[in-house]
């Protein structure tokens, strides 16, 4: 469950928290798991890549343009 709002000036501080987050999972796969930390990272960002890539050929509701 997340509950957000608008709490920074600019939007680069919502990357900095983001990736933040991301390091945070891949830590706990890290320790969790058989994937190192850097692999769950590597995974973690080359997905949201791909999901960036993709939100750009999209409209807001995530509908292809």
């Amino acid at each position: 469950s997340i509950a957000i709002q608008r709490a920074f000036q600019d939007p680069a501080t919502w990357g900095r928290l983001l990736l933040d987050v991301a390091h945070y999972v891949a830590g706990l796969y890290g320790r969790e798991t058989e994937i190192s930390e850097q692999e769950a990272l590597a995974e973690i960002l080359a997905v949201m890549k791909i999901e960036i890539d993709k939100s750009e050929n999209s409209d807001s509701l995530g509908n292809i343009n």
